[in-house]
This record gives structure tokens, C-alpha cells and sequence, in this order.
């Protein structure tokens, strides 16, 4: 088992300096602006405001969990 973790390990680091030195060494180009579609903002709007009430009040969401793993 330790003789495949280990192999895993190796295949993982050359996998991922690849990412990392494609991201810092590979050559620049022109990047166009992002363009977005109302759901996309609508949807990251939801997401981030629902995050910041999570954040703030959790009792209720913690109530509803909790009453979902008693049933």
C-alpha cells in the first residue's frame, strides 16, 4: 500500500508542477473581458447573499439539519 501511495505522490507532483509552471512560465496572452448572462449574476448574487445570512444566523440552518438526521 505504501509502495502505491507513494507512486500516487509522485504522479500528483509532476502533474501539478506542470499546472503550476504552465501558470507562471508559460507566454502571455490577450485576455478578453468575462462576458456574463443575467442567471450567472443572479445566481452568484443568491450564493453570496444566502453565505453572508448563513454566516450571521446559522441556529435555523443548524435546526434543520439537525431535525433531518433524527428522522
Amino acid at each position: 500500500m505504501a509502495v502505491v501511495a507513494t507512486l500516487y505522490v509522485a504522479v500528483a507532483i509532476y502533474y501539478y508542477f506542470r499546472l503550476v509552471r504552465s501558470m507562471f512560465a508559460g507566454e502571455e496572452t490577450e485576455k478578453a473581458p468575462m462576458s456574463t448572462s443575467v442567471g450567472l449574476r443572479l445566481a452568484l448574487a443568491a450564493s453570496g447573499i444566502m453565505t453572508l445570512i448563513i454566516g450571521i444566523y446559522p441556529e435555523p440552518f443548524l435546526q434543520l439539519a439537525q431535525k433531518s438526521l433524527l428522522k
